[in-house]
């Protein structure tokens, strides 16, 4: 019986805490206040109000069904698709913050705690949603999917048929044409109130709306994928042309969140897809592109390139995640401690000097997957993250703070246990002398010219 090793890994990220906007749990920025009236009078929306009407009035979600704030741990299953999408989107991102001046050789572990310095390339600073009022045009390339180009921002003035979409909920809609998507025919789509458009099942799930599901669920086209809810306020209309099919949302507030989008995308008889965001959303973190879906082939793009030169989208999902928080890229993370530690490790559980988790308490990212019948495929992603074949899942705890804080509601953190943790022993230093020593460690790393 092999028996498993983890590893603490502390992150060190006091060296960007000026840059990224201080020790805080991240760098949103409260939403700007949302407006009436669209700027732009060639915007269809601009009659549809924040209110639903009575005659019209979508239906209604059981609120025992929805849940409420942060999870204490995401899905699992598919969750290295978010770790891999964040890191080849950290990569091919230029980011605009000061670099460490020390090697990561130097820096020292704290007895069974390794720290890992973040220089710029762990913790990633937030992507603002630089696409309001403008438009993009998909269109279909030779290896099967979808390349990117600038796209006309007028919207189309003819709405159609207005939607009763409740939260969480979904319309299927007849198509006047086959739709042709990534080699499949469509006769009819999904209308989901989440932002997007679905072929072959509509998706009306609960669970967080991110990388992972725009990949690994039905296929998909994401003008905005974000928790929205039309019975809040604001309209959806589908209007199916000879031609064209055409989708609407117009001002839908999030989920008990007052940011709004207005967002429309039409998909033409020969396969173009074309979508436009009003320059009155407001809506910060949503996933924008399209997607074959069951699929782990994809290509994060910087969309707002799309206005110099065409943007290659290859045969999978091609798309952009807007985020107005930090986020971590757990795969250079990983190949950063393997730098200067063995491979002799089943899982690393990771730590940071500050709160940097915004959706859950913690997760996990299940690295490699050897078990059957779960629903999720077989896979081994551990050399992507630097290991030579022995990970097998990274746990990220964020900041050890909070866990001296929750020693006093033990009973709330029953049966949360990581897996593979039931081998391993935490021995000193505590709590306490963990986050001090994790904090002095990086603040005696910098070097400040």
């Amino acid at each position: 019986m092999r028996v498993v090793r983890a590893f603490i890994v502390a992150v060190a990220v006091a060296v960007l805490a000026e840059s990224c906007g201080g020790s805080g749990g991240g760098s949103s920025s409260p939403p700007p206040s949302t407006p009436t009236t669209p700027t732009s009078p060639a915007n269809p929306c601009a009659g549809i109000g924040v209110s639903a009407s009575a005659a019209e009035a979508p239906i209604a979600t059981s609120e025992s069904s929805k849940r409420r704030g942060p999870a204490f741990d995401r899905d699992p299953r598919w969750g290295v698709l978010e770790a891999l999408w964040t890191h080849a989107a950290g990569q091919g991102r230029a980011r605009d913050v000061p670099r460490a001046f020390t090697d990561q050789a130097t820096a020292p572990d704290v007895g069974e705690v390794a720290v890992v310095l973040d220089e710029g390339d762990v913790i990633l600073p937030a992507n603002a949603f630089d696409l309001k009022g403008k438009g993009l045009t998909f269109v279909r390339n030779a290896a099967g999917g979808f390349d990117v180009r600038s796209g006309d921002a007028t919207f189309q003035a003819d709405l159609g048929t207005r939607l009763s979409l409740g939260d969480d909920d979904a319309a299927n809609v007849p198509l006047a044409f086959t739709a042709s998507y990534f080699g499949q025919s469509y006769a009819s789509a999904f209308v989901n109130s989440d932002g997007n458009v679905t072929f072959g099942e509509a998706d009306t799930a609960s669970t967080e709306r991110d990388v992972a599901r725009f990949l690994a669920g039905a296929p998909r086209v994401a003008p905005a994928f974000a928790d929205l809810d039309p019975s809040s306020g604001g309209a959806v209309f589908a209007n199916a042309k000879a031609d064209t099919f055409t989708v609407t949302w117009c001002n839908v507030p999030g989920f008990d969140d007052p940011q709004q989008l207005t967002a429309q995308m039409t998909l033409a008889r020969d396969g173009t897809i074309t979508v436009r965001i009003a320059d009155t959303t407001t809506r910060t973190d949503v996933i924008l592109g399209v997607s074959p879906g069951r699929t782990s082939v994809f290509e994060p793009a910087d969309l707002s390139q799309a206005s110099s030169a065409t943007i290659a989208g290859g045969a999978g999902a091609v798309g952009e995640r807007f985020a107005a928080a930090e986020d971590v890229d757990l795969v250079t993370l990983a190949r950063k401690f393997y730098q200067t530690h063995p491979d002799t490790y089943d899982q690393l559980l990771v730590w940071s000097d500050r709160r940097l988790i915004t959706d859950a308490f913690a997760y996990e990212i299940t690295v490699a997957n050897e078990i059957r019948g779960i629903g999720v495929d077989l896979y081994d992603s551990s050399r992507t993250f630097g290991s030579a074949g022995r990970l097998r899942s990274v746990v990220m705890m964020d900041s050890a703070t909070k866990y001296r804080r929750a020693r006093r509601r033990r009973r709330c953190l029953a049966g949360t246990t990581p897996i593979g943790a039931s081998s391993w022993t935490p021995t000193r230093p505590s709590w306490k002398g963990m986050t001090s020593r994790i904090s002095e460690a990086g603040s005696s790393a910098r070097s400040v010219p």
